[in-house]
């Protein structure tokens, strides 16, 4: 027998032979790291194990960021799990005293046929040519014009910062609509009773159509790429990533019509320290 196995017999017998010498009054103590210890009876331990660290998460924690999962055609009910419409009654209880008409959201199949705006014209042609490249594939979410609704996806999430990303368009057929000032993507709690971070929406919808050069009346598309950081507070375990955007009354006697809102390729990803 080598060495070496003889070593490890003698190692096992000594082990099972100190074992049995314990009795119940036999203490076990636990040193740690900052120098403090726990104690403990044998007779009181039932087992012992050793569980390593949860790996966090990496890369975006939505599913289906980019609806590419979803149903053809052009229906109310056309999001896939795990997205689901923002209810009626989450505008009025978030938003105090509001009582705008409420519309159900949904995902258009075909981003560059002329339904995706309404029948106004094709988001990749004429006016609508500034979003080639800033909707990906053929499926993206959709937000109605004249309307309030709105999308959410509730994740795990550990306390930390991450990132927030959205790649929005806004449409407006006609002076009613305007992009709002106050759209946000949110991080709320799962209930969405609590805001934890948002990422402002610019309203830079005279700024889009001064630089590609829309003038007069029609459709107007103002693209951006949405970014921006919030912090998940401790002892959170998940939380609510939200799209929503309130409808006012016209002006001159409201701000004005909410614009049509597609957004796609969204992200919320750990930013690792």
């Amino acid at each position: 027998m080598k060495l070496k196995n003889i070593f490890r017999v003698f190692l096992t017998a000594a082990f099972i032979l100190g074992t049995m010498a314990m009795n119940a009054q036999t203490k076990v103590y636990v040193y740690k790291a900052d120098g403090t210890n726990d104690e403990y009876n044998v007779a009181d331990i039932d087992s012992i194990s050793f569980t390593p660290p949860a790996t966090e998460q990496t890369g975006n924690l939505l599913v289906n960021p980019g609806f590419e999962n979803s149903p053809d055609g052009q229906t109310s009910d056309g999001l896939s799990d795990p997205w689901v419409v923002v209810p009626e009654d989450w505008f009025t209880s978030y938003y105090s005293g509001y009582t705008m008409p409420f519309a159900t959201s949904y995902v258009t199949g075909n981003i560059a046929s002329a339904a995706s705006n309404n029948g106004a014209g094709a988001f990749f042609t004429g006016n609508g040519a500034p979003i080639a490249d800033l909707l990906i594939g053929d499926y993206c979410a959709r937000l109605s014009l004249s309307s309030t609704s709105g999308i959410y996806q509730v994740v795990a999430a550990t306390p930390g910062d991450y990132k927030v990303s959205v790649r929005i368009a806004f449409a407006t057929t006609n002076t009613n609509q305007v992009i709002q000032d106050n759209n946000t993507v949110k991080v709320l709690s799962p209930d969405g009773a609590t805001l934890y971070g948002e990422v402002s929406i610019p309203n830079d919808d005279q700024k889009v159509k001064t630089e590609h050069g829309f003038t007069g009346a029609g459709v107007f598309i103002s693209p951006m790429a949405v970014t921006g950081t919030v912090t998940v507070p401790a002892g959170v375990t998940q939380v609510r990533f939200q799209l929503d955007q309130r409808d006012y009354t016209a002006a001159p006697a409201g701000p004005g019509r909410a614009a049509l809102m597609l957004f796609d390729e969204c992200e919320f990803s750990r930013i690792e320290n």
